[in-house]
C-alpha cells in the first residue's frame, strides 16, 4: 500500500510538472484559465492564393505551423485568387461548423455575401490582411493585418524625400478591385498631394506580377521617357520588375542612370538587396510571419471568448539605405523573392510557358532553355511545379523547403544540377 502511494504521488507530481511546463510553453497572450482546450478549437481559413506571390505562401506556411505548435486545428483552403471559389470555400467552412472563420478576401466587395452567411450562421469572422468593403463591416468580428493606407503614405513620403519635393511619378498597382490595391494607391496619392510640384503621370495595375510590372514600365518608358522621375509600386515584387525595365532602358541610353527613384510597400528580398546597393530608394517592411500570427492570435482569442478591438494593425518599418543594415526585422527576407540565379529556368504563371533569366544585365524573362548565359548556370536551381494548378514562378518560394515547410505540401520541389555546355 505504501509502495502504491509513493508511486501514485510520484506519478501525480510528474503529471502536474508536465502540465505546468506545457502551460508555461503557451504564449503569454492566452487567457488563464482557458475557456476551452486549444485542441478543441477549429479555425477555418480561406486564404488569398499561395500562387499569388511569396508573401502569401510564407503567410500560409506560418499560419499552419503556428496553429500546429499551439495544438489548434486549422483548415486552410486556397481559392487561387478567384472570388467565386472563395465564396464556395466559405460555404464549406460554414457547413463544417468551424469555431472561427478567417478570410483573406480576394475582393473586398465580392466577399460581403459570404461574410453575411458566416455572420448569420453565428460564427465569428476575422478578416486578415485585406479589409472587407464598408457595406460588410457589420458582419465581421475583427480585422487583423497591415494598415495599407498608412504604409502607402509612408512610401509616398519616402518618394517626396527622394525627389526633393518635385518631379513626375508613375504608379504600379496590384489587383483591380482588391482592397489592398485601392488603399495602397490612395495612401500614396494622398501623400504626394501635399506637394503640388509632384505630379502623378499615370497609374495602372500589374496584378502583383513582376513580369507584368516590367512590361508596364517598358510601356511607361516608351510613353514618357525622361519625364519620369519616380516609380511607386504597391509591392516590391512589382517594384523589382520595374527596376529591370529601368536598368534595361539605361543600358540602351533611353534613361539616365540613377535618375528614377523607386519606393514601394511590402519589402521583398530583391528590393532589399537593391536598396543596399543604392539602386532602389526605399520600401516599407511588412513581415508575413507577423501578419499570420496576428490573425491566428485574433481567431484563438475570439474562440476563447475574448473581446478584441475592431482593428489590430501589425508593425511596419520604413527602410532606406540609411537604416537597412541595423534593421533587425529582415531575417524573413531571404525567403522572399530572392534573386534568380544566372541562366535559371523558371516557370511563368503568364500562360505557363517556360521562361528564363540571364546575366545580360537587363533581368528580362526570356522563353529559352537553361543555360542562356555565356558561362552557363553556376548554381543549383529549384524547379517548382504546382500540384494543384498552373506552374508558379520558381523565384516565389525560392529557397530550400526547410525554410518554409508548408511549401512542400503544395509544391513538388526537385533539386536539379545545372546543365553543362557540351
Amino acid at each position: 500500500m505504501r509502495k502504491f502511494s509513493k508511486t501514485f504521488i510520484a506519478g501525480l507530481g510528474l503529471f502536474l510538472g508536465l502540465s505546468v511546463a506545457a502551460r508555461a510553453a503557451e504564449p503569454d497572450w492566452l487567457p488563464s484559465p482557458l475557456k476551452r482546450p486549444l485542441a478543441d478549437i477549429t479555425i477555418g481559413f480561406s486564404t488569398l492564393g499561395a500562387g499569388v506571390n511569396a508573401y502569401v505562401a510564407t503567410y500560409d506556411d506560418t499560419f499552419l505551423a503556428e496553429a500546429k505548435k499551439l495544438g489548434v486545428k486549422a483548415i486552410l483552403l486556397d481559392p487561387q485568387a478567384d472570388p467565386a471559389k472563395q465564396a464556395d470555400q466559405v460555404s464549406d467552412l460554414i457547413a463544417q461548423r468551424v469555431d472561427v472563420v478567417v478570410i483573406w478576401a480576394v475582393n473586398g466587395k465580392a466577399i460581403v455575401p459570404s461574410a453575411k452567411r458566416v455572420h448569420d450562421a453565428g460564427i465569428p469572422l476575422v478578416m486578415t490582411n485585406s479589409k472587407i468593403d464598408p457595406s460588410g463591416k457589420d458582419y465581421i468580428t475583427a480585422f487583423s493585418g497591415p494598415d495599407d493606407y498608412n504604409q502607402a503614405k509612408i512610401a509616398g513620403e519616402l518618394m517626396v524625400k527622394a525627389l526633393g519635393g518635385k518631379g513626375n511619378v508613375l504608379l504600379i498597382n496590384g489587383l483591380p478591385g482588391f482592397n489592398v490595391s485601392q488603399l495602397r494607391e490612395k495612401g500614396f496619392l494622398d501623400a504626394i498631394a501635399a506637394h503640388p510640384d509632384i505630379k502623378a503621370l499615370d497609374s495602372q495595375p500589374a496584378n502583383w506580377s513582376r513580369e507584368k510590372a516590367q512590361t508596364l514600365v517598358e510601356n511607361y518608358i516608351a510613353r514618357f521617357g525622361k519625364q519620369i522621375d519616380g516609380v511607386y509600386s504597391a509591392d516590391s515584387g512589382m517594384g523589382v520588375g520595374a527596376l529591370s525595365a529601368i536598368q534595361a532602358a539605361v543600358k540602351e541610353g533611353k534613361l539616365e542612370a540613377g535618375h528614377i527613384k523607386q519606393t514601394d510597400c511590402t519589402l521583398f528580398g530583391v528590393a532589399y538587396d537593391a536598396i543596399k546597393a543604392g539602386d532602389y530608394y526605399g520600401s516599407v517592411l511588412q513581415a508575413p510571419e507577423e501578419d499570420a500570427r496576428s490573425a491566428l492570435k485574433a481567431a484563438i482569442l475570439i474562440a476563447e471568448g475574448q473581446t478584441l478591438p475592431a482593428e489590430t494593425y501589425i508593425k511596419v518599418t520604413a527602410v532606406t539605405k540609411d537604416n537597412i543594415r541595423p534593421d533587425p526585422a529582415t531575417e524573413f527576407l531571404s525567403a522572399i523573392w530572392p534573386p534568380v540565379p544566372s541562366g535559371q529556368r523558371a516557370l511563368s504563371r503568364d500562360g505557363g510557358r517556360p521562361v528564363s533569366r540571364d546575366n545580360r544585365g537587363d533581368g528580362r524573362a526570356r522563353p529559352t532553355e537553361c543555360p542562356v548565359a555565356p558561362n552557363g548556370c553556376k548554381r543549383l536551381r529549384w524547379i517548382i511545379r504546382s500540384q494543384s494548378s498552373e506552374p508558379v514562378l520558381s523565384d516565389a518560394p525560392g529557397r530550400s523547403p526547410s525554410l518554409a515547410p508548408g511549401v512542400a505540401s503544395r509544391f513538388t520541389i526537385r533539386r536539379q544540377a545545372p546543365r553543362r555546355r557540351r
